[in-house]
């Protein structure tokens, strides 16, 4: 408050009005100081029941759960405000936090932001999710020759699969192929200047049709490693992987020792999951909304990557006639 007159006329007026210069600056500052407190006050309450509106769990993939409970209060400056929220998720039948060591937290930037918003998201919600996930047994698959599409050049069969496993050929003659696979560790995400990397360690068993019974004739330890591609349109964050890579090694056999097969067989298995990315980026592309309440939308929002973080910049707009 830069500007305040008090003017008192009448009798005795001009000792009233000496009082009154006098006290005008201590005026000045109750009066601003009760107007600030009161504008701050209105300004955190109808904050506060914006907070309360925005939805604070989204199921990802039942029964995991992902969490932007906030973490303690948000911090008011002159220019903005910050909140502190969780990205953490969890398995919502059985609710547990990722180990430290599984899921590190790193310190994030506070640099002072350049547009209306910006949201700092580190590897520690990648990482909560896929330890989530892990926990929940979702990371596993039983791959039959019925879900194979007919387009296929790999088919489970042991006579299509004669190049790469001869000796699974020879001892079941064109016979149907099951694949289960299971993690045996939660993924492993890294973020860089250049994106997202990801690693997943898997077991591989190879059973048999026998006509009689199933019969696993062989059992693979390894991993696959791929990078993963994040965009961001409006207020949807999605992601796609790229090409894969990895490694296998035989840990079991019932048909002879496959140690020479090795090679073939990881180029098999790496060939069959570059078929099968097709399908996990049609549901990696349904993505997670970036919460939000109704009437604010978000205009030209930008990812930028760093180590261990990336963040997310964007403007605002409100649009109270759409609530």
């Amino acid at each position: 408050m830069n500007d305040i007159k008090v003017h008192i006329s009448g009798q005795g007026g001009s000792i009233y009005q000496f009082i009154i210069d006098f006290l005008t600056p201590l005026i000045k500052s109750s009066i601003g100081s009760a107007i600030q407190q009161q504008i701050q006050t209105n300004v955190e309450t109808k904050i506060n029941a914006l907070l309360m509106s925005v939805p604070v769990r989204q199921e990802i993939s039942k029964p995991i759960v992902f969490d932007i409970g906030l973490l303690r209060d948000p911090q008011f400056s002159k220019t903005s405000f910050r909140l502190f929220e969780a990205g953490d998720s969890y398995d919502s039948e059985k609710p547990a936090p990722c180990p430290s060591d599984v899921c590190p937290q790193f310190k994030l930037p506070e640099d002072s932001i350049k547009r209306m918003a910006q949201v700092y998201v580190s590897e520690f919600v990648a990482t909560s999710i896929g330890y989530a996930a892990f926990q929940a047994g979702l990371i596993h698959a039983e791959v039959t020759p019925e879900m194979v599409p007919s387009s296929s050049p790999i088919k489970l069969n042991t006579a299509a699969l004669k190049s790469v496993l001869p000796p699974l050929a020879a001892a079941y003659p064109d016979r149907p192929v099951y694949l289960e696979i299971n993690a045996i560790a939660p993924p492993s995400v890294q973020f860089d200047t250049k994106g997202v990397n990801a690693r997943q360690e898997l077991n591989i068993a190879i059973s048999v049709d026998t006509n009689v019974t199933k019969v696993v004739a062989v059992t693979l330890k390894g991993y696959y490693a791929f990078p993963v591609q994040v965009a961001l349109k409006d207020a949807l964050l999605t992601g796609a992987i790229g090409q894969i890579t990895g490694n296998w090694t035989v840990t079991s056999s019932t048909i002879g020792d496959l140690s020479t097969f090795e090679p073939r067989i990881s180029f098999g298995i790496n060939f069959a999951a570059s078929i099968g990315v097709t399908a996990v980026n049609g549901k990696l592309s349904a993505g997670i909304s970036i919460p939000t309440v109704s009437g604010l939308d978000f205009v030209d929002p930008q990812i930028t990557f760093n180590d261990h973080f990336f963040s997310i910049d964007m403007d605002m707009k409100f649009n109270p006639s759409s609530i």
